[in-house]
């Protein structure tokens, strides 16, 4: 999982890396800020843990409105389910 800091590195590293998704979030008094996440094909694993982390850690620190924290959850849970589907596969 990689935010757009880690994109030109994790294109270098692998040009076949494809934009997986965007959490969208508005912190209380800030402006919107979108974070896209890259993923490679060696990545799934390091995806899931950025996301649990992203889950856990940063919505804890965003001022976040109880609706705003419940929508991206659900992002965040669709996400995860694409990643372990993509895992699945042979």
């Amino acid at each position: 999982m990689y935010d757009k800091v880690g994109k030109e590195y994790l294109l270098r590293k692998n040009p076949e890396a494809i934009l997986f998704a965007e959490v969208t979030y508005k912190a209380d008094g800030k402006p919107q800020t979108t974070i896209p996440f890259y993923i490679d094909s060696s990545s799934i694993k390091d995806c899931l843990k950025a996301l649990e982390h992203f889950e856990g850690d940063m919505l804890q620190r965003l001022h976040l409105s109880q609706d705003s924290i419940a929508d991206i959850t659900t992002e965040i849970e669709d996400i995860k389910t694409g990643l372990l589907a993509l895992q699945q596969r042979p």
